[in-house]
């Protein structure tokens, strides 16, 4: 009797490593998807990031721009630069874009400010875009 309980338990470990190791073989395989979807119009300004495992919302976040306060006294206008420069090269040199998707509905109300201001989002995505392709590209030799 105590030899089965002993075995039953020696099974049950058994498992619970096996299933560990395919849970870490799982998340170095997997990749971790980011979405960023940002909403300004008259009423509020928004941002929503969502992160996704394995076809998974993993993290879902929204946060209202217009309740937030951007003014942080306690940081410089140097140090905010050097968070953001951080951030920007570890998501820049670590990251690889897959899919890159821009909808925008750009109105001023005047056709000249509104034809500026969409040619400066439009090279700025495009600009973007060749960044991450070029990144991501293997060069061909023959």
């Amino acid at each position: 009797m105590v030899v089965i309980n002993e075995m039953i338990l020696l099974i049950l470990i058994g498992i619970f490593f096996i299933l560990i190791l395919a849970l870490i073989i799982i998340l170095s395989i997997a990749r971790f998807y980011f979405t960023l979807y940002w909403s300004i119009n008259e009423e509020e300004q928004m941002v929503i990031l969502s992160v996704h495992l394995l076809k998974i919302r993993v993290y879902y976040k929204e946060i209202e721009l217009d309740s937030f306060d951007f003014s942080d006294n306690k940081k410089t206008a140097t140090n905010k630069k050097k968070d953001l420069r951080l951030i920007g090269s570890l998501l820049l040199d670590q990251g690889r874009l897959e899919q890159f998707e821009v909808d925008a509905i750009i109105g001023t109300g005047e056709p000249d400010t509104t034809a500026i201001l969409y040619g400066l989002c439009k090279g700025i995505m495009e600009a973007l875009k060749n960044y991450f392709s070029t990144k991501t590209m293997t060069p061909y030799s023959l």
